[in-house]
């Protein structure tokens, strides 16, 4: 049922377990079952039903880009859009570890999105992720998603007819077929002609709002911020440098002796956590006024300081931190029902000298689940996604994946069955690009050699050792990407690639370091053709 490593029989042990659970394997895993995380972020009261306005940006935007962005969702959510509006910095889960796998989440649940389209949303790489989830879904159904978007700048033009997909741009200039429609708010050049900020945010508001109050599930005004209360709390302290609000910020400020000239500037530009992150010492000293050098040096030293001392302790901070054992991989399954293909597996790998490690606990809520298995993660310098039929429906594997891609792992899909096209949209835009090896095209034990060589780097040179020219370009060649395996799942996977039966079965490489006594490696030359030609 899982292809060949399931199914067939080999000399490493796999395909010698069945691909489904016995009776007794199954009540057994009762319990593990009912202990599973919850597939999506409800659970952690981290996603909310009614947000049905979906606001896409590039998180390494500068201070300038997301203060306008953070500004203009302000201002949408203050006309009654306060309940539909999904904004990662309003529900707190900005470089939290949570943040892929909700962001992409509330993608895939969206009625609408709007996209700020600048150079640095086409160079992030979560915003890269997300237009491929939102291009996924409408290529399932067109009618099932609504985009807007606003160009920040030129470059935001170009990419949007160049690195856009091309079902993603024509929905964008497509709008709703109606001309008047404001599906596209340009507003790159009032910006290079140095446009007041708060005018391009009224154009904006009031091009879109009309627009989106379509697909509002509540209305309801955004409720303004408590007015600093007379002395300080120290509140601030117990919280994260990017949950903190401006209240929050201007007592941290107090507390660094701060002038108060400066402190004012902080406030009235509205500055938070969330924007603080992204400062320079140019954005210190042009747009917060803050002119002394020593001044500006202290803050950004401060909030370097801070980042860093949150990161050392939380634990998915540490986990970013950990470097990844070279050699070392992390198996990625359904642990129910997959756990003797996973075994199998483990085993085959464990004897090319391959450490390899899975999930071992399970838990009732998401952060608990990767709090207790994303350090073993972390340590492993590859991922491996294992899938197969029950891929589509697992929560731990879809939260594994996420946790992977935010931890920046390097990931190698294994299509032990294709179910690509039964994967969530969000899955399927983050496998997109990762490396691909199709088990059930060739025999199981290429395969092996194949995931052993990407794993560890294979010696290319071998002195005086006969090799053959097909092993010699199976070590050579790369990994194609995953949705090209998926997408010619019909036709010879590897016809381009798999050695076939002929002449070049008898060819010969013969593999020689120069530098390894040469003479005698010669001379093991000469008596080798001449068996030959005896």
């Amino acid at each position: 049922r899982c292809g060949k490593l399931a199914a067939s029989e080999s000399h490493d042990g796999i395909g010698s377990q069945p691909a489904e659970l016995t009776e007794d394997d199954a009540a057994a895993s009762t319990s593990a079952e009912a202990a599973a995380p919850e597939e999506t972020a409800d659970s952690a009261g981290n996603s909310r039903e009614k947000a049905s306005i979906f606001v896409a940006y590039s998180p390494e935007a500068d201070f300038l880009e997301k203060r306008f962005i953070a500004r203009l969702v302000k201002e949408l959510k203050a006309v009654g859009l306060a309940d539909s509006v999904w904004f990662d910095k309003d529900e707190g889960l900005f470089e939290s570890s949570a943040w892929v796998a909700c962001s992409l989440e509330a993608a895939e649940k969206c009625f609408a999105a709007v996209l700020f389209l600048s150079e640095s949303f086409f160079s992030s790489r979560l915003a890269l992720h997300t237009m491929r989830t939102l291009a996924e879904r409408l290529h399932d159904n067109r009618a099932s998603l609504h985009l807007f978007a606003v160009l920040l700048d030129a470059e935001g033009q170009s990419g949007l007819e160049r690195q856009c997909p091309p079902i993603l741009a024509e929905a964008i200039r497509r709008g709703d077929g109606d001309a008047s429609a404001a599906s596209l708010v340009d507003i790159a050049e009032s910006r290079r002609r140095g446009a007041a900020e708060y005018e391009l945010i009224a154009q904006c508001s009031a091009r879109l709002a009309p627009q989106l109050e379509r697909f509002a599930t509540d209305f309801r005004p955004l409720l303004p911020e408590p007015l600093l209360a007379p002395g300080y709390t120290g509140q601030f302290a117990s919280k994260r440098f990017l949950a903190w609000t401006v209240n929050d910020l201007q007592e941290w400020l107090h507390s660094l002796d701060i002038r108060e000239f400066y402190r004012q500037q902080f406030a009235e530009q509205g500055v938070d956590g969330f924007l603080a992150y992204s400062l320079t010492d140019a954005d210190l000293a042009g747009s917060l006024r803050v002119d002394v050098q020593l001044s500006r040096k202290k803050l950004t030293r401060e909030i370097l300081n801070r980042l860093q001392a949150e990161q050392r302790d939380s634990w998915s901070g540490r986990c970013r931190l950990t470097k990844p054992r070279p050699g070392c991989v992390f198996l990625v399954c359904d642990p129910r029902r997959d756990a003797k293909t996973r075994d199998a597996l483990k085993l085959a790998l464990e004897r090319r000298r391959v450490r390899v490690s899975h999930v071992e606990e399970l838990d009732e809520s998401r952060d608990d689940f990767l709090r207790k298995n994303g350090p073993a993660m972390a340590a492993c310098g590859h991922v491996l996604v294992l899938l197969t039929e029950h891929s589509p429906r697992s929560a731990v594997f879809y939260h594994c994946v996420m946790f992977a891609e935010w931890l920046g792992r390097r990931v190698i899909v294994l299509f032990l069955t294709n179910c690509w096209f039964q994967l969530r949209p969000a899955l399927r835009a983050l496998l997109y690009d990762a490396q691909g090896l199709d088990f059930s095209g060739q025999p199981v034990a290429d395969s092996l050699d194949e995931l052993g060589s990407a794993i560890v780097a294979p010696e290319r040179t071998h002195p005086a050792v006969v090799l053959e020219q097909s092993y010699v370009r199976k070590l050579a060649r790369k990994l194609p990407p995953a949705g090209y395996l998926a997408h010619t799942s019909g036709e010879p996977m590897y016809s381009c690639w798999v050695v076939r039966a002929g002449r070049e079965r008898d060819r010969m490489c013969i593999s020689i370091d120069i530098h390894y006594n040469f003479e005698a490696t010669l001379a093991l030359f000469i008596n080798f053709f001449a068996i030959l030609l005896a």
